[in-house]
């Protein structure tokens, strides 16, 4: 249900120029997806905007996931803020 929420969330944004609401989705499939939510990942994805500019971020995964971008995160906001 939340994939599908932040989905149209995403097509509504774009359906009506909007620009406030990004969705990056992961999924874990063996063989088909090897990219991983590391460092280098969260850097370049949230060095795509001014981080002053970012109000809210939503990250939904396994709790090593979240830990991940959270350091990063605040390491981020603290070098850039």
């Amino acid at each position: 249900m939340g994939l599908e929420l932040c989905e149209a969330l995403a097509q509504f944004n774009k359906a009506n120029g909007q620009s406030n609401f990004e969705v990056n989705i992961r999924l874990s499939k063996e063989g088909v997806n090897a990219g991983r939510w590391d460092k280098a990942f969260i850097e370049r994805e949230v060095l795509k905007y001014k981080t002053h500019d970012l109000k809210k971020v939503w990250v939904c995964g396994p709790p090593a996931m979240s830990e991940v971008f959270e350091k990063v995160y605040f390491s981020i906001l603290q070098n850039n803020g």
